[in-house]
């Protein structure tokens, strides 16, 4: 295909998924120092059950991609717009343009949201010329395992156990998941994504271990869940937290951090990570802050139009 502005752009397929994670990383370290993309993750955006995944194709494989896609339980269509460094920045904007008019044919009543590095500005600079605006900023917090992790202390009507790896157990993670992230920024609380989706989604990440996987229980009864993984070989990351809002307020979320860090730094990992609203109304980021954890690199989620 062809846009008007004459730039050649193709579909992309799976086979152009190493092409794509070249440029990703590129972005990555220019921005944060480390990459923070994976194949899996490239797998899903081109592989997205309603989306679309395009490429301009360059000397070296491809100079730029861009991607949009209708995630389950989520108000906004997500999207991103990359350039390889060093390539012609104009394919930024013809993409961006293309992603929009995907998008008002995916579903024209939904905004497309993007996550924009605070030091990207060139991306910024296309964003705003398209109309977008920020309308949340999120963390990525960090906390080194050089010291000793405290133990949990619990109360005595809460069990933390790990998950088993039966259908009861993980769809008992999943509707504690879902419930809890209900009133969280741009999850739909009408329309949570199936059990499926949940399997889907955690299980073909890089990394997936349930041995990373814990339960908080009160009086037998699930309150809690946090779902982990290995990020690289010395890294952990904290996929997933929630507690359901009847038992929030009694550390059961501080319990469930301290036990995965606990449990990191026997693996020897260096760091712990996750990635949080810096606004989350739930208090998140005090309780993040309260286990050592700090704010490392932030970003932007800009919101742009469909273009119809």
């Amino acid at each position: 295909m062809t846009p008007k502005s004459g730039v050649d752009v193709r579909a992309l397929s799976a086979a152009d998924a190493r092409a794509v994670l070249e440029i990703a990383e590129l972005c990555d370290i220019a921005e944060i120092g480390e990459s923070d993309t994976d194949l899996q993750d490239v797998l899903r955006w081109i592989d997205a059950p309603v989306g679309q995944s395009f490429g301009v194709p360059g000397e070296t494989g491809l100079d730029a991609y861009a991607w949009v896609h209708k995630r389950p339980g989520h108000l906004a269509l997500d999207m991103d717009v990359r350039v390889r460094p060093g390539a012609d920045p104009a394919h930024g904007p013809v993409l961006l343009d293309l992603v929009r008019r995907t998008g008002a044919e995916i579903d024209p009543t939904r905004a497309l949201h993007v996550f924009v590095h605070v030091d990207d500005a060139e991306r910024r600079e296309w964003l705003t010329a398209a109309g977008g605006r920020t309308v949340r900023h999120f963390w990525r917090m960090v906390r080194d395992l050089d010291t000793e992790i405290a133990e949990p202390g619990l109360p005595a009507d809460v069990v933390i156990r790990t998950v088993e790896d039966v259908e009861t157990d993980l769809r008992t993670v999943a509707d504690v998941v879902h419930t809890s992230f209900a009133d969280h920024f741009g999850h739909d609380s009408g329309q949570a994504p199936s059990y499926e989706d949940f399997i889907s989604r955690t299980h073909e990440e890089s990394g997936f271990d349930l041995r990373l996987w814990w339960l908080a229980l009160v009086d037998g009864r699930p309150a809690a869940a946090l779902v982990a993984r290995q990020l690289d070989e010395n890294d952990g990351f904290v996929n997933l937290l929630g507690t359901l809002a009847e038992h929030r307020g009694r550390g059961l979320g501080r319990a469930l951090l301290l036990t995965a860090f606990r449990e990191f730094r026997a693996r020897r990992y260096a760091r712990a990570m996750l990635g949080v609203d810096a606004t989350n109304p739930t208090g998140a980021v005090r309780l993040y802050e309260s286990v050592g954890m700090r704010a490392e690199h932030s970003w932007a989620v800009i919101e742009v139009a469909p273009l119809g």
